[in-house]
């Protein structure tokens, strides 16, 4: 067999493992969607969906690029339907219902950790300790899709990001009140924290609230 065949043979075998590999991930669960444009070596392209909770796409895409030789750090980085799931707790059933209408930005309370923000975390039990630390109790737990392709996360679980913004954790200060603002004049949408109450992470929307939420569906909370 000549060597231009071995080649040849070698890029398909390739170019299956890899599309293998993304299958694999694709059916082992399904809470973020992301769609990435793959180029080797040679120049040929092609396109896979992940399904991956949590995102771990470098951890993919390197071991993809490492082993079979395609350029993971030239992605595309294009999103398609990506979303997250969300939850916000309420009080009351009125708030409720106006979560249900839409965001207000004037029931927003500028005194919250970044300051005015519409506060959910990817775990509904976080959001029953936070609302209990702050001495309320919920009545309503709302889930969220959170269209994850038209945020611009600020996120706060990467410890040189956080160290970078000067936010530490602990108690509610000005200095944390003031890094929501700052983060919005600096264009993002969206704070990712990890819980100071519970094991979730929590996803603080400061703008754009129906373009990134779309409300699935709300139960009274146990």
């Amino acid at each position: 067999m000549s060597t231009s065949m071995l080649l040849s043979v070698k890029k398909v075998f390739q170019s299956l493992v890899a599309f293998l590999i993304l299958f694999v991930a694709c059916m082992c669960a399904a809470t973020e969607t992301h769609a990435f444009t793959l180029k080797n070596a040679s120049g040929d392209f092609f396109s896979a969906a992940l399904d991956l909770a949590p995102y771990n796409g470098p951890s993919v895409t390197e071991s993809i690029g490492e082993n079979w030789g395609y350029d993971y750090e030239s992605m595309s980085g294009c999103l398609l339907a990506t979303k997250k799931t969300v939850y916000h707790t309420v009080t009351n059933p009125g708030a409720g219902q106006g979560v249900l209408n839409g965001v207000d930005p004037k029931f927003l309370n500028p005194d919250s950790r970044f300051g005015k923000a519409f506060y959910m975390s990817d775990d509904a039990g976080t959001t029953l300790s936070e609302l209990a630390h702050h001495g309320a109790t919920g009545s309503h737990t709302i889930r969220f899709d959170l269209n994850l392709g038209k945020a611009n996360v600020l996120d706060f679980t990467d410890p040189s990001i956080a160290k970078a913004w000067g936010y530490t954790g602990g108690s509610i200060t000005d200095a944390t009140k003031a890094i929501g603002p700052n983060a919005i004049d600096a264009g993002f949408n969206v704070i990712k924290v990890p819980s100071l109450r519970g094991s979730g992470t929590n996803y603080n929307v400061l703008t754009d609230f129906d373009n990134l939420l779309t409300p699935q569906m709300i139960v009274p909370t146990p």
